[in-house]
């Protein structure tokens, strides 16, 4: 508790500059903020009467204060900062595996083909039960992850337990590798001779270079009648590679985005440079919540130039843009530093953080009171609020409860590794009757327990009348009544749920067989943005309808 106070006692002081800009100069402000910081950081250090680390506070108080302009204001120590940039560089020294966590212990999922991991014979489903000389057992994927990590190079020793192989126990020493993970993390040529392009970051700086190679490659297909850009739940990064990707379908000098700084003053125009690979083919952009920032900025200005049908959900709402400046003893200094507007003139930015209610939320812009714009072609578009596609597609779950009790319990992923010890093989893998029936069959009563919303809605409104005395022979009967009605059918349910089921079990399963890139390419073919996507592909007179003003 104490420690917090003092917190807040910094934190007030950081946020005291500005409260007083008011009373004083800019120059004075600052100047009174920085002897009277420094000061209190002093007196702290000598008469405290616990011993304090005065770099953990400041860096503390600096950004508690900070989160009172906006989330991604923030100071970062040498070591953040070194970890920030090898974050967005999309390098680091590993074994090329991801790490899944179950009942709070870590297995390997996901092996990238080519890397050390794979190479060593090391598998998806592989409990991971020692790194070196520390034991991993009921440690999670952030800790077994920590550990894996080092400098390329340099040797690792892992222990695993392989389920349902004889041998369970494995111990390989691999040499970790330079791990690049790549912006595009998966592209193919679909049904219909449709390209599609998942591109999950513009944080690496060959980003763009990387969308160039798959474009061409694309070219081979001489029946290419459309490409899908699929941005669901990319998050942004570098606003170069967005305005350079941008330029591939849209004329030479082409303005995507305008940033303006502090009082709407224009900081700088960002417009195309170069010639499109291609300026006419039909494109389709998946959009979601998760969408944001470089990708809304993408993604806005194809849809401002009616260059692009989005398909999907309203993304997330981020036209903010943060610079990072150099700060003493190598930290650093991420902060907002302006505001991007697409094409049409609309800002994109959902939240308004300098408006905040009196709980210090910052507020929506109501749908009623967004602006209206106009795209190229005079179709109204809005402000405010993040994009929103043209063709809505609600990736929704009927069978929501289910599917997570087989998730969330490790069912599908304890069957896929069941499965493939029982059937190995390098064959691609094809769902099957049959194989449907063995999941099912191996299935425990315990897969299939759970407590539906309707059942807790039941028990919640019998808990409330019998709070409120109203429970009586007339209402117990009433109750019992309901939950009969209410009772499921248990494997009926199930069979009902399989499209669902699958769409989670046969990438577990096709990842078996064939790695990272089966897996991806099974979820690929169940996602209903993309089948959205290859419909509308299809049907030219309709992608021309929703691009024209109505």
């Amino acid at each position: 508790m104490k420690h917090l106070k003092i917190l807040a006692a910094v934190s007030a002081l950081l946020l005291g500059a500005f409260a007083a800009s008011a009373q004083k100069s800019p120059e004075t402000n600052l100047q009174h903020a920085i002897r009277t910081g420094s000061d209190l950081l002093v007196k702290l250090q000598q008469y405290y009467v616990d011993s304090l680390n005065v770099d953990s506070l400041l860096h503390l108080g600096m950004n508690y204060a900070m989160a009172g302009l906006d989330p991604y204001t923030e100071y970062y120590s040498a070591e953040e900062a070194d970890r920030f940039r090898r974050d967005a560089s999309g390098e680091y020294g590993g074994i090329g595996i991801r790490i899944a966590t179950y009942n709070g212990q870590g297995y390997f999922t996901d092996p990238m083909e080519g890397m050390p991991a794979i190479k060593a014979g090391l598998r998806s489903g592989d409990k991971i039960i020692r790194v070196d000389t520390i034991d991993t057992r009921g440690r999670n994927g952030d800790f077994i992850t920590k550990h894996l990590r080092g400098q390329a190079g340099t040797p690792v020793t892992i222990t695993v337990v392989r389920p349902y192989a004889p041998d369970s126990v494995i111990t390989v020493t691999i040499e970790r590798a330079k791990i690049v993970v790549p912006a595009v993390s998966y592209s193919a040529i679909l049904p219909g001779h449709i390209g599609y392009i998942a591109l999950s970051t513009f944080s690496p700086d060959d980003t763009a270079e990387q969308v160039r190679r798959v474009l061409e490659g694309f070219k081979a297909d001489k029946e290419l009648k459309g490409i899908i850009f699929d941005l669901k739940d990319n998050g942004g990064g570098l606003l170069s590679q967005a305005v350079e990707i941008a330029s591939m379908f849209l004329p030479k000098g082409s303005k995507i985005i305008e940033a303006r700084g502090r009082d709407g003053r224009l900081e700088q125009v960002y417009k195309t440079r170069q010639e499109p690979i291609f300026p006419d083919i039909p494109l389709a952009v998946l959009i979601n919540r998760g969408s944001a920032s470089a990708s809304e900025l993408f993604a806005g200005a194809l849809q401002d130039y009616d260059r692009a049908v989005l398909i999907g959900e309203r993304s997330f709402g981020k036209g903010l843009v943060q610079s990072t400046l150099p700060m003493p003893y190598d930290g650093m200094l991420k902060l907002t530093t302006a505001k991007y507007y697409i094409p049409s003139g609309r800002l994109i930015q959902a939240l308004d953080y300098s408006h905040r209610d009196e709980s210090g939320h910052p507020g929506y812009t109501p749908d009623s009171l967004a602006k209206t714009f106009y795209t190229a072609a005079g179709r109204p578009v809005k402000d405010g609020g993040g994009l929103q596609p043209e063709l809505r597609v609600n990736d929704t779950i009927a069978h929501q409860e289910l599917i997570y009790n087989l998730l969330s319990s490790h069912y599908m992923f304890d069957y896929a590794n069941r499965r493939y010890a029982a059937h190995q093989g390098n064959a691609p893998f094809t769902m099957t009757d049959e194989v449907w029936e063995e999941f099912v069959t191996t299935l425990p009563d315990t897969a299939l327990h759970y407590e539906s919303r309707l059942e807790k809605g039941l028990k919640d409104l019998k808990r409330v009348a019998r709070e409120e005395g109203s429970m009586n022979e007339a209402t117990e009967a009433a109750f019992a009544g309901l939950s009969k009605a209410l009772q499921r059918d248990a494997r009926q349910e199930l069979k009902q749920a399989r499209p669902e089921i699958e769409r989670f079990l046969v990438p577990m399963l096709a990842e078996r067989y064939g790695f990272e890139r089966a897996a991806t390419a099974a979820e690929v073919s169940f996602d209903p943005a993309v089948r959205a996507a290859l419909d509308l592909l299809a049907n030219s007179a309709e992608y021309h309808r929703l691009l024209r003003k109505q």
